[in-house]
């Protein structure tokens, strides 16, 4: 979590103002991530990495994902365990319980964002800091 947290850092340092919306809902075995960026970035969002983390252990990745190359993920969305092309697994997914506090970062190109989320009574709800 802290590799994550300083490229954070080092985006918001040189010079990126953006920041990356992630909201989570879906299955609970398949949760699906769609991320967004302001409309002045639109269509420049050019995903580079995704991690999923239980918030109490962030130096444990439960899936990662990261752009091998040039790749880049330009969807929206982003199905828990699924490697979209051009991509490769560092961390292969881990199934998520319901109860559990998850954190997921999304890196683009120009951009972060994260999101803190649990599944609950049945559906994947955000938590607020």
């Amino acid at each position: 979590m802290r590799a994550i947290l300083g490229l954070l850092a080092v985006l918001a340092l040189s010079g990126c103002s953006y920041q990356l919306w992630v909201k989570v809902d879906g299955e609970q075995a398949r949760p699906r991530f769609s991320v967004n960026a302001p409309k002045i970035m639109d269509p420049s969002v050019c995903f580079r990495r995704f991690v999923v983390t239980e918030a109490a252990r962030p130096d444990e990745r439960l899936w990662e994902i990261e752009a091998v190359g040039d790749a880049c993920a330009p969807e929206r969305e982003i199905f828990y365990g699924t490697v979209p092309a051009g991509f490769q697994e560092r961390s292969s997914a881990v199934p998520l319980q319901p109860g559990v506090l998850y954190s997921a970062v999304a890196l683009s190109t120009a951009a972060g964002g994260n999101i803190r989320f649990v599944f609950l009574d049945g559906e994947w709800r955000t938590v607020h800091p």
